[in-house]
């Protein structure tokens, strides 16, 4: 049977996290997935009224929060749907636990071009569990802002892409690369909308799955994945 394509779980409580965490290990590869979606969702919904009775201290700590509270009514039910519905459960090989100690260099986090030069231009490879430049974060905020302007509510599924964006307007263009962040975000949204979800049991899908059209083949020296297309 397929699995169920739907937003995320609604929150727990402190024990139930608890007791969910402790079942981890047996639990698999989709529930750690699972776990980590509903803990986020937790956190962007957590209670603002408890927020507004804390303390002044805690009141400035959670201002300085890069976390904004989000009603959970409000959120927007699309940005939590899985996107792909599978016959079957991922591999347990799908994340080797090399990756979990992995450490990138800094010549593998960027690629340095014209090193050495006043042309030199250091461009991002590695996106995640990184150290962010302080240019990184002023993108990020800048984004976030102007998104509020323009009353756009960034999606789940876009959160862990948006430097990912930022980047790619500022690799194509160069200046004014909020703006331009913003309307290839908006495009992605749109297309996402009228493209997912998928499912691998869809007949068209299946026959293309068969035939090996494309697949993933393992990872390289840096466990990045490979996807082989033929």
């Amino acid at each position: 049977m397929s699995a169920p394509v739907a937003a995320a779980p609604s929150r727990s409580s402190s024990s139930s996290s608890s007791s969910s965490s402790s079942s981890i290990a047996a639990s698999g590869f989709e529930s750690r997935g699972e776990l980590a979606l509903e803990r986020f969702r937790s956190i962007l919904t957590s209670s603002s009224s408890s927020s507004s009775s804390s303390s002044s201290s805690s009141s400035s700590s959670s201002s300085s929060s890069s976390v904004e509270l989000i009603p959970e009514d409000k959120l927007d039910k699309f940005g939590w749907q899985l996107p792909l519905q599978v016959a079957a459960a991922p591999s347990p090989f799908c994340l080797p636990e090399e990756i979990f100690a992995f450490e990138p260099s800094e010549n593998e986090v960027f690629k340095i071009f014209f090193k050495g030069t006043s042309k030199e231009v250091r461009i991002r490879q590695i996106f995640f569990h990184a150290v962010l430049t302080p240019e990184e974060q002023n993108w990020l905020s800048a984004f976030r802002t102007f998104c509020k302007s323009q009353t756009f509510q960034i999606p789940f599924f876009l959160e862990p892409l948006l430097l990912r964006i930022i980047w790619l307007a500022y690799r194509k263009w160069g200046d004014n690369i909020i703006s331009r962040s913003f309307e290839i975000a908006k495009s992605m949204v749109e297309w996402r909308r009228s493209f997912f979800p998928l499912s691998d049991e869809e007949q068209q899908i299946k026959e293309l799955l068969q035939q090996g059209v494309m697949y993933w083949a393992g990872r390289d020296r840096h466990l990045r994945p490979l996807l082989v297309i033929r």
